[in-house]
């Protein structure tokens, strides 16, 4: 826009060469050249474009004046009357499985981050006579955590349309001590390692993508990590591209849940099997370099072998995400609604909660390095005192990537 072409081709050349795919760089890449009179280079590069994007007008009409200038007026002519027939001609707009769902790869990165808790509430489980605490709501009841994130996956094509993969996540998280009235106390709920093993198995069908993944999880929690949760669950889900910038995504899971309950009191056991279903669509900007828009909606119902924790749910989540350049920022609002059927070991029949979560963040993504700032509120209202509370949550985190 300042004119600076050389500046500006320079720049475009760097992006292709990070990014060959993106097609609006190659466009003003070689508009940049037209406008410098390097009408070869010009030439060279549009032609590569209209390959992979043949009904790009603009680009074909930066193409036939860099012939015209070279003397190729036949050519010229040529392209030009391409451009007037794309023009009239009714255009219909293909939807696409992103490169990312097509491609090889691998991934991998590593996260450390510091959380700020303005209301660390503790599990029934804990708000218990046995460890000496009222079974009351806690709250102002500060509390610091530390988290470490580690993530690989590799996701090769076996065959053109057939794709398997897995992918490896371990989460640690350890929460600093502090008071809780006169008790010296350390929650044990946020002190857990998370292990995560995912397998998975995609088909592309050409209109849609359908994937079939496992999840195995394994999680350890209390002050010495010896108490645990262990999760299988199959979710197949399918990708539907709707526009190119469009998109849907459905999916069934299923999971099996298994704790170490108290065998003394078989109403709290939370071993069950959880089915959800849930649709996510979402709008893509800029091809999904620019950001996105995300709905998502999901009807979760869980079976438990204890009383406690048998209930209906419903989840509404919204994310917006914006990315002008390398920095971006977030928005996220959510609602989950539950209903369970009975709360014995409270003496309550009933227990509905509703949950309502806001926040935000900033930060930068860069090709190697990361971080983020973010803030993030929640406040849950129910009909039994001790699921009443409100939190205020503040985190930055650091990390990189290949």
């Amino acid at each position: 826009q300042e004119g600076k072409w050389d500046l500006a081709a320079r720049e475009f050349r760097q992006i292709q060469s990070d990014d060959p795919e993106w097609a609006d760089a190659q466009y003003h890449l070689g508009l940049s050249y037209n406008q410098l009179e390097d009408f070869e280079q010009a030439a060279d590069v549009l032609r590569a474009l209209l390959k992979k994007e043949p009904l790009r007008s603009e680009a074909r009409a930066e193409l036939a004046f860099a012939l015209s200038r070279l003397g190729r007026e036949e050519d010229a002519r040529r392209e030009a009357s391409q451009v007037r027939e794309i023009e009239v001609a009714p255009v219909k707009e293909e939807a696409e499985i992103p490169d990312r769902m097509k491609k090889r790869f691998f991934r991998f990165f590593l996260t450390t981050g510091t959380q700020y808790d303005s209301n660390v509430f503790l599990s029934p489980s804990d708000l218990s006579p046995s460890v000496g605490i009222p079974a009351e709501n806690i709250d102002d009841s500060k509390g610091l955590r530390q988290n470490f994130l580690g993530y690989a996956e590799v996701a090769p094509w076996i065959k053109p349309k057939t794709q398997l993969g897995a992918n490896y996540t371990l989460y640690h998280s350890h929460n600093f001590k502090f008071s809780v009235f006169d008790y010296d106390y350390e929650p044990s709920d946020y002190n857990f390692q998370d292990h995560r093993v995912e397998v998975f198995a995609a088909q592309d069908l050409g209109s849609i993508l359908v994937q079939l993944p496992y999840t195995l999880d394994i999680l350890l929690k209390g002050d010495g990590l010896d108490r645990y949760w262990t999760g299988h669950s199959i979710a197949p889900n399918v990708f539907l591209p709707v526009r190119s910038f469009f998109f849907l995504k459905g999916f069934l899971r299923f999971r099996s849940d298994n704790f170490n309950a108290e065998p003394d009191r078989p109403e709290q056991n939370q071993d069950a099997i959880n089915v959800a279903f849930g649709i996510d669509p979402s709008i893509n900007f800029g091809g999904g370099e620019r950001g996105y828009f995300l709905f998502s909606y999901q009807l979760d119902l869980n079976f438990a072998d204890g009383d406690d924790w048998d209930y209906l749910g419903n989840r509404i989540q919204g994310a917006l995400k914006l990315k002008p350049w390398t920095h971006f920022l977030t928005l996220q609002a959510g609602l989950h609604w539950r209903k369970f059927s009975n709360v014995n070991s409270l003496d309550n029949e009933e227990r509905d909660d509703k949950e309502i979560s806001l926040g935000g963040s900033v930060g930068m993504e860069g090709k190697i390095f990361h971080y983020s700032l973010g803030v993030t509120y929640i406040t849950n209202s129910s009909n039994i005192e001790l699921y009443a509370y409100d939190r205020l949550l503040a985190t930055v985190t650091i990390g990189f990537k290949i």
